[in-house]
This record gives structure tokens, C-alpha cells and sequence, in this order.
């Protein structure tokens, strides 16, 4: 059982890896910000994010003047709340669909590892 789950893990990780080089190649800076916030709020599990445009920009691989920019935009947008040090997503169904295809892809995956790892965990006393 924990070969099945240990290998299941090690093919979320192989996948997130790929599919992010992917991702960095071919989406936009919106796009890959977008998806990087929500994949964010989701580990978190809060809408409040504590990290500096800096960090961001090393996330998805861009510049902090751009992600400033994007981030102003999506501000606009009334999607989210920029501050210093951090963002707070206020709409992220509509952020989700700022996103490219990856964000969902990759939710699909780890969403589906998780519940076979519930499905499959023993329970307490046994």
C-alpha cells in the first residue's frame, strides 16, 4: 500500500514539474501569476497570501515591474486586493478563469491523489 501511494505521489510531483515547465514556456505572465495565486490559496487554504511581488516574480519566472503591472490589472478587475507583502483574492472563480489550463489540470491531479490517499488510509484503531 504505501509503494502504490509513494509512487502515485512521486507521479503528481514528475507531473507538476512538466507541466509547469510548460507552463512558464507557452502562457502569459497573467496566466501563469493567475495560476500560481490560486495553486497558492489552495496548499494554504486561505485567500490571504503573504508574499512579496519580489517572490512572485521568481515564482513564475518574470520581472517585479511586471508582476506589479498584472497585479494592478487584476486589482482592477476587483479580483484581488494587492498590499505590500502580500494579496488577498477576493473572486477566484473568476481568477480561475484568468488562468491558463494548468491550474485546473493540476488541481485535477492532486485532488484525485488526495482522495485515493483517504479512500486507502487505514483507520484509527485497526
Amino acid at each position: 500500500m504505501l509503494t502504490a501511494i509513494l509512487l502515485r505521489y512521486t507521479h503528481v510531483r514528475i507531473t507538476q514539474v512538466i507541466q509547469s515547465a510548460i507552463c512558464n514556456r507557452f502562457h502569459s505572465m497573467r496566466q501563469r501569476l493567475c495560476r500560481w495565486l490560486l495553486t497558492a490559496r489552495d496548499r494554504r487554504q486561505s485567500d490571504d497570501l503573504e508574499f512579496t511581488k519580489e517572490y512572485l516574480a521568481d515564482m513564475i519566472g518574470s520581472q517585479r515591474p511586471g508582476v506589479a503591472s498584472t497585479l494592478s490589472s487584476l486589482e482592477r478587475l476587483k479580483l484581488l486586493r494587492s498590499h505590500r507583502g502580500g494579496v488577498t483574492i477576493l473572486r477566484g472563480k473568476d481568477l480561475e478563469k484568468e488562468s491558463c489550463e494548468c491550474y485546473a489540470l493540476m488541481k485535477r491531479e492532486v485532488d484525485s491523489f488526495v482522495e485515493s490517499c483517504q479512500t486507502h488510509a487505514p483507520t484509527v484503531g485497526t
